[in-house]
């Protein structure tokens, strides 16, 4: 969020990018030259955020599966972790076939309700959100994100097994 906060208060400007760069090639070699626009800087600063965002959740639903298990996404009642794996899998579902623009895919009945984490006050109501273009808003904007994020983590990392000797698979993070 830096890089967004700092392109719209004007720290990084169109002319911090305008200049050309060569890679030789054992020939001609390639010329490139890039001018950017503000709202070209813009775009790319917003880009940037969500494709962040993108990666990040779905490292975070990986993450979950391999602490719980994929069969345990859809608890009936969800409690709060149920809760926040459904938020976390539709974050997943509306970036997965557009990144930078992603869509809520609300298509399994069983999301199409509210789902609510009160300790860390994220709250998402799927009801109504199938096809609708993803805004950071819907899910308690980036500060939101963030909370969901880090529940996640300690959820993970609560259930996480000791590594054996030898091991070199990764923990949550």
């Amino acid at each position: 969020m830096f890089v967004r906060e700092a392109v719209e208060r004007g720290a990084i400007h169109p002319e911090t990018f305008v200049r050309r760069l060569r890679i030789d090639t054992n020939g001609e070699g390639l010329h490139f030259g890039q001018a950017c626009n503000r709202q070209g800087l813009d775009d790319l600063s917003f880009n940037l955020m969500f494709g962040t965002l993108a990666v990040s959740v779905i490292q975070i639903d990986t993450a979950l599966d391999q602490a719980f298990g994929a069969t345990t996404k859809r608890p009936e009642p969800p409690d709060e972790l149920g809760a926040a794996r459904s938020i976390v899998c539709m974050l997943r579902c509306a970036f997965a076939h557009n990144p930078l623009v992603p869509i809520w895919e609300v298509r399994n009945p069983y999301y199409r309700r509210l789902f609510d984490v009160p300790s860390i006050h994220v709250a998402v109501d799927f009801s109504g959100l199938n096809g609708q273009t993803l805004v950071p808003n819907q899910f308690g904007g980036w500060e939101g994100f963030t909370r969901l994020a880090l529940f996640c983590r300690d959820a993970a990392n609560s259930v996480a097994k000791p590594k054996e000797a030898g091991d070199s698979s990764t923990a949550a993070t």
